[in-house]
């Protein structure tokens, strides 16, 4: 069990127990004060309580929201809200961290004198040892990058020391995980997975009664639906591509209320937007959509700002939102980063517009890189 989680019920225990005696007849003050005390360390303890995922990031946000009343009192102090920040963690990758090692140390080659280049030269730096001889494997998608653009840049100069099996023992491992082997599953694939299996077997004709129909749904996914969109269930952050993959699937493809479709990509933006970028000192992957967007957003402001007379505006002018939608359907414009889908989901969600057929392709395209880098 995670540190969230054990200190969420190490809370909730304590508060019951708090709640139970200031209940009590008669009152007994100082056993309040101690069990008043007590509430309040264990609190103290879940606001530091390390989070290094992003299932436990949704644990104690919702927790501390939805179930501990007065919390912002707690944030007022400034120690308290120092520790509650410092608690969400980054996730360590020991491969990207021996990668960033090694890349700031070749940096400092070009500045070396001669005396101090033969030296490297006979002396290996301890970062390239580890890596052409026992690199550890990635636990970040920040981590494969970095191994794959090691890989391309040393083919490209030509060098051939990272030994055969260098992929086979950093990279591979981290998709083996992401399918279910050694790594916790995706608690928001398994409930898309289920969702729509209940859809597809509500939707198979079997010559139901409306009565029948009627419970049925609310016995299944009616019950979801209605709790998504009255807030009393709270889908939970992706932990995987496929997982954030399957929310925006099924925001397209099913004919879902359109409050779920917004929770769905709520959560798949909320999983790219978390997800590990590349160290400054590694190259980032090119990404002319991030471009493309930023272009599309200035054409609509200017589009907007158009002359409410009809006798001033151009009536040749197409909408800004055709141009981008032809070019995201016929492929001349697609997505090649987790950030440029994180902009595209961000546009669909700010847009708010249902049915709108530009937002449909930003989701296919946002979907199509996340499929394929799952694949």
């Amino acid at each position: 069990m995670s540190a969230v989680l054990s200190a969420i019920q190490a809370h909730r225990a304590s508060y019951v127990a708090y709640t139970a005696i200031i209940n009590a007849k008669p009152a007994d003050t100082s056993a309040t004060d101690r069990a008043g005390a007590s509430e309040r360390a264990a609190l103290v303890s879940l606001l530091a309580a390390p989070v290094t995922t992003t299932t436990d990031a949704m644990h104690k946000a919702s927790y501390l929201l939805d179930e501990v009343g007065q919390v912002e009192d707690y944030f007022a102090k400034t120690d308290l809200a120092r520790s509650f920040l410092k608690s969400f963690v980054t996730p360590a990758d020991p491969l990207f961290d021996l990668i960033a090692e090694l890349r700031a140390y070749e940096a400092t080659i070009d500045r070396m004198t001669d005396d101090e280049f033969n030296i490297a030269c006979r002396k290996p730096h301890p970062s390239f040892e580890r890596l052409r001889d026992d690199p550890p494997a990635a636990t970040t998608m920040a981590g494969v990058e970095a191994a794959l653009q090691l890989m391309a840049d040393e083919d490209a100069k030509g060098n051939d020391w990272l030994r055969d099996g260098f992929l086979e023992r950093t990279v591979l491992p981290f998709f083996r995980g992401r399918q279910g082997v050694g790594f916790q599953p995706d608690p928001l694939l398994a409930i898309v997975q289920c969702y729509r299996s209940q859809l597809a077997i509500f939707n198979t004709p079997t010559g139901k009664t409306d009565e029948e129909a009627n419970a049925m749904r609310d016995a299944t996914w009616g019950a979801f639906e209605e709790g998504v969109a009255d807030g009393t269930i709270n889908l939970p952050s992706p932990t995987t591509l496929a997982g954030a993959a399957a929310a925006l699937r099924c925001a397209l493809e099913e004919d879902t209320t359109h409050a779920v479709s917004d929770k769905l990509r709520d959560v798949a933006l909320a999983f790219l937007e978390g997800a590990p970028q590349p160290a400054a000192s590694l190259p980032r992957p090119t990404d002319p959509f991030l471009e493309r967007i930023v272009r599309y957003r200035a054409d609509v402001e200017a589009f907007n700002k158009r002359p409410d007379s009809p006798d001033e505006i151009d009536s040749e002018e197409p909408e800004p939102g055709v141009a981008l939608r032809d070019e995201l359907a016929s492929g001349a414009v697609a997505i090649h980063s987790a950030r440029g889908a994180a902009e595209a989901l961000r546009q669909v969600i700010a847009s708010d517009c249902i049915g709108d057929t530009t937002d449909e392709e930003l989701v296919k395209a946002a979907l199509a890189f996340l499929e394929g880098e799952g694949a």
